[in-house]
């Protein structure tokens, strides 16, 4: 089993950042004119929110196990079968053509497996990713 941690750009962390520190605002604003109780379900949609955001940056990592390529996003979770890996595409734009995202860069791969699926991830390791995916599956096409 070989773990492959993801990439963080500073601008995804930014975003990250400001999005769990101006979320709570409005709630803590709100229990200074109101009772507790009103705002008690506000609270908790902020809380979760905040919990999958910072899930998200301390659990993105991606992980080869035998035939399998296993995905985590905080709670987002999948796998992929690397014989049905197509092709893999390096892709650093800002914009990305990919359905799924679990990744926290701009720089990555999307990969394209079994006829229409593509996911969009950054290992921080992108060769030792892609030659382990080739070790597995030769038959890869990579751009």
């Amino acid at each position: 089993m070989t773990v492959f941690r993801s990439a963080k750009s500073t601008a995804t962390m930014i975003v990250m950042g400001v999005l769990v520190i101006a979320l709570p605002i409005p709630i803590i604003f709100a229990a200074f004119e109101e009772e507790f109780g009103s705002i008690i379900v506000p609270f908790i949609i902020v809380v979760l929110i905040e919990a999958f955001f910072i899930s998200m940056v301390l659990d993105t990592k991606y992980i080869v196990d035998g035939e399998i390529l296993f995905y985590r996003s905080g709670p987002i979770r999948g796998k992929i079968d690397i014989s049905k890996i197509r092709k893999i595409e390096e892709n650093n734009s800002f914009v990305k053509y990919s359905t799924f995202k679990p990744g926290l860069s701009n720089r990555g791969f999307v990969i394209h497996f079994n006829t229409f699926d593509d996911i969009f991830i950054s290992p921080e390791n992108k060769e030792a990713f892609v030659t382990l995916l080739l070790q597995i599956n030769p038959g890869i096409q990579v751009c």
